[in-house]
């Protein structure tokens, strides 16, 4: 047995040789720049790997480093060979198989005897399971060799194109970690790619060639149970590789015990946290307080957080709380890091305490308990001033802090309507006492048991309190009911909300003057003291009586008796007969049509009734219908359009110089909103396609409505018939066109019948004179489509024949689309394109085929091939096609018993 190589170093002159080879020349720091440069590179290259060729005779041999320093040496040369010539490229070649050869020698020594070390595997094992990829043994994922972290695989990968040149292997995963695949090859390339599958069009998660050298190496996750597949091609020289799984990741576990009982704590989360606070990874801990965390290899602290329980980061160092994370409020500095290697394992173990509380009660200056409408708190902060926990407080004032460690802290306490005060009694800073200096609090020193009575009295700062009536409901829309505390200026102070009984109670507030108002939805916003509001209370202060604060504690009141909105109401009905209108709407806006925006809405009753509460200011009031005219308030003409997204502006412009503007204001009596609506008029009809006399084809065209001026004042749409009806519209003439500006294959049209290419001007179309009250039919459109094949299909009778399919190909013969005739026997087939086209029947059993025109297709459809093109009439479509293109077909049917109609 050969005894153990050592690995070979390089002579010093080689050494300084391979240095100045792996210099740049100038200009270029990767190629040679000369025939010369290029010759000398190899040559020295060539030298050193002859070199160490003849070394391993004595047993000694390159590491994959010097190896590695030919390849870089071999690249370099790479462009500089190519365009010297032929010569220098061949030269290369054989030192590059010179290479391979090296690399075979140096496998092939460190496999006689014990494995030996490597970049890539440090540690190889001697036991390998050497296997022979064939059909269905290795040679696809599903066939895929096993792989286990106890045995490595070996086998030969051919050369690509002579042979085997690549394996696939499962490995399966046991448990949730990390695995690092590794190969240690002999001539060959490998390379890994690694899949969570085997399904069709599954992609590598994880690839990785030449890690090292001409090895390959990369890391992957696993979970309990899962599968890996991994794919191992070569992509040079035939050779052995070894395919190797080693566990890459470490194990964090231990037992969380209570420290005064020793009883095992389940639900404890331990954090594993990163070096660099960067992120953690954690787990609870099971009923046993047992716990198992996988991570990958690198340096973590490791923290126990339990419920009523102190935090603590290993080793056994009590943390404090922290609004922020766990680790943010322990003392790093003091605890001590895991490093942890691939494979490491570390027990971690902690008993935790509960640590003590500071507990105690907010009062008032007069002794009374601060309960929670008051919104009291207590925060507790540490000795640097941070704040880290606050007070859980009951109905009584009572508070308690608990799960701290012995240190020591400060409090502060506050309430709404409350000075902030720190322990022990020490009154915060500023007019509103708002400012806390926590240097200047006593320091509470937690050591060794619970603290109690930690009491505070809250200085009540100055507030504005008061009633308003009657009650509001809360969160009432649109309106929430609010007090406000402004300047005299009108500035805001403070607002406040209104309880369910109707108290409120506004502050804090600094001494000084000041005016309050209420809103309340349904009632006038009032200013204190009675003054009911217009639109806005900031304009009726100098109205209002003051409310002045001399000092801390004062609470004057401003009590509200609100007055109600008026409710207004109306009735409108049609101005011919005088039936009530039900269903009309009765919008209200501070802007007039051209801009309405609607702030409250009423729906007439069967009645014709409606009535509806706005708030304070001025208002058009617009009555909508749907068979009506619309008109503003009183009886002036207003038309809404249909064309608009939200239904405005008005279809005409509206003369509003004669509309009554309401005005909703304190003490002013509103008048009945009524209205005597007259009829619309409308007119309809129908827009289908030409497809011969008596087409039924619907065509997907809108239909606009134009004025006079060429103005569009409505549109509608057609439904599945093809037919359509605009409504609503005033007496007038009007102006139509079927068109739409983005299906050009469409030849828009105006009414009566004028198709216009482009630049259609509505005026230039035949008028449509709509007299009051009236409707109108017959306003039918017949559009071209320029991109389909139209027609009827007919029996020898005449009769229509439904569902026949109509195929359309190419000038070339190439099949296109297919339309269908419906009950009429009508159809469109769309080429969706401009050329020639041929078009043929598929009628079925019952008729014999045509292709068009009249040529019969005894032996079946042409789609099927069953019948040729050849003598075919080729259809023509195009833009400039002014009428439609039409292919009627006229069947025979092949029942000859019956073919003449008669039984």
């Amino acid at each position: 047995m050969m005894s153990r190589p050592t690995y070979y170093t390089p002579p010093a002159a080689l050494l300084m040789l391979l240095f100045f080879i792996a210099l740049p020349t100038p200009g270029n720091a990767q190629t040679a720049t000369s025939t010369v440069d290029a010759a000398d590179q190899l040559r020295a290259v060539g030298v050193q790997m002859k070199q160490a060729l003849d070394h391993l005779d004595s047993a000694t041999m390159p590491d994959r480093e010097t190896l590695a320093g030919f390849d870089r040496a071999l690249a370099r040369s790479a462009d500089a060979a190519s365009t010297a010539g032929a010569a220098l490229t061949e030269k290369r070649a054989a030192l590059q198989r010179m290479r391979r050869q090296l690399e075979a020698k140096v496998h092939a020594g460190m496999a006689v005897g014990s494995a030996q070390p490597s970049a890539t595997n440090p540690a190889a094992p001697a036991r390998r399971d050497i296997e022979t990829v064939v059909a269905k043994h290795g040679d696809t994922c599903a066939n895929a060799l096993g792989l286990s972290t106890t045995l490595p695989v070996e086998l030969v990968l051919a050369a690509p194109g002579h042979g085997r040149s690549d394996a696939w292997l499962r490995f399966d995963a046991t448990a949730a970690s990390r695995v690092r695949f590794i190969t240690d090859s002999s001539g060959a390339d490998p390379a890994l790619a690694v899949f969570s599958s085997c399904a069709a069009g599954a992609e590598a998660f994880a690839s990785n060639d030449d890690a090292f050298g001409l090895d390959a190496a990369l890391t992957a996750a696993t979970a309990p149970g899962q599968a890996l597949f991994v794919h191992l091609s070569n992509s040079g020289a035939g050779g052995r590789v070894t395919l190797q799984v080693v566990n890459a990741s470490a194990t964090v576990s231990g037992t969380v015990l209570d420290a005064i009982t020793n009883a095992p704590l389940s639900s404890v989360y331990i954090y594993v946290y990163a070096n660099s606070y960067s992120g953690y990874v954690g787990g609870y801990t099971d009923q046993q307080g047992n716990y198992t965390i996988s991570v990958s290899p690198g340096s973590y602290y490791v923290i126990a957080q339990g419920y009523s329980y102190v935090e603590q980061i290993y080793p056994a160092i009590a943390c404090l709380p922290s609004y922020y994370s766990p680790i943010a409020g322990c003392p790093v500095a003091q605890a001590q890091a895991l490093t942890l290697a691939a494979g490491g394992m570390a027990t971690i173990n902690f008993a935790l305490n509960h640590g003590h509380s500071i507990s105690g009660q907010l009062r008032d200056t007069a002794n009374a308990p601060i309960s929670v409408p008051a919104q009291p708190f207590v925060t507790l902060s540490n000795q640097n001033g941070m704040d880290i926990a606050i007070g859980n407080i009951d109905g009584f004032g009572r508070y308690s802090i608990g799960m701290l460690p012995p240190g020591s802290y400060r409090l502060r306490a506050g309430a709404s309507g409350y000075g902030l005060q720190m322990f022990d009694h020490k009154t915060c800073a500023g007019q509103l006492q708002q400012t806390c200096d926590l240097s200047l609090a006593t320091a509470i020193n937690v050591a060794d048991q619970d603290l109690r009575d930690f009491n505070f009295d809250l200085p009540l700062l100055a507030s504005i309190v008061g009633t308003v009536t009657p009650a509001p409901s809360a969160g009432l829309y649109p309106l929430y009911p609010t007090v406000t505390i402004s300047t005299a200026s009108g500035n805001l102070v403070v607002q406040t909300s209104i309880d369910a009984a109707g108290n409120y109670r506004a502050g804090p507030l600094d001494p000084g003057t000041y005016y309050v108002s209420s809103a309340v939805s349904g009632y006038f916003s009032q200013l204190f003291s009675a003054v009911d509001c217009g639109e806005n209370c900031i304009y009726s202060i100098p109205s209002g009586t003051a409310v002045t604060i001399t000092g801390n504690g004062q609470s004057p009141r401003a009590d509200f008796h609100l007055t109600p909105l008026p409710v207004l109401k109306g009735h409108i009905q049609d101005a011919d007969t005088g039936l009530p209108l039900s269903n009309v709407t009765v919008d209200f806006s501070k802007t007039p049509p051209a801009q309405f925006q609607s702030v409250a809405t009423a729906v007439t009753d069967n009645e014709g009734n409606f009535k509806v509460s706005v708030g304070a200011g001025h208002y058009y009031v617009w009555a909508r219908s749907n068979d009506h005219i619309d008109q503003i308030f009183p009886n002036i003409p207003c038309e809404a359009g249909n064309n608009n997204y939200y239904g405005y502006p008005p279809i005409t412009p509206c003369d509003v110089s004669g509309a009554a503007v309401l005005a909703v204001l304190p003490g002013v009596t509103q008048p009945a909103l009524n209205f005597a609506l007259v009829a619309s008029s409308s007119f309809s009809g129908s827009v289908l396609l030409r497809a011969g006399p008596g087409s039924d084809l619907p065509a997907p065209l809108p239909v606009h409505v134009y004025n006079g001026a060429g103005v569009e004042l409505a549109s509608a749409n057609v439904d599945t018939q093809g037919n359509y009806i605009v409504a609503d519209l005033p007496a007038a003439t009007y102006y139509a066109a079927a068109q739409n500006n983005y299906a050009s294959y469409y030849v828009p049209q105006l009414w009566q019948l004028m198709d216009c290419h482009s630049n259609c001007v509505p005026t230039t179309g035949t008028p449509i004179p709509l007299a009051r009250a009236t409707t109108l039919t017959g306003i039918n459109f017949q559009i071209t489509q320029t991109d389909a094949v139209f027609g009827r299909v007919t029996d020898t009778h005449g009769n229509p024949v439904a569902g026949v399919l109509i195929d359309a190909f190419g000038s070339d013969g190439t099949y296109i689309n297919t339309g269908t005739s419906d009950s009429q026997g009508y159809y469109r087939v769309e080429t969706l394109a401009y050329g020639a086209f041929f078009v043929a029947t598929e009628a079925g059993a019952k008729y014999t085929d045509q292709v068009y025109p009249a040529i019969a297709c005894p032996a079946g459809p042409a789609f099927f091939g069953l019948c040729s093109l050849t003598g075919a009439t080729p259809i023509n479509l195009g833009v400039a096609n002014a009428q439609p293109q039409i292919a009627n077909f006229v069947l025979q049917a092949t029942d000859k018993i019956f073919h003449n109609g008669f039984e």
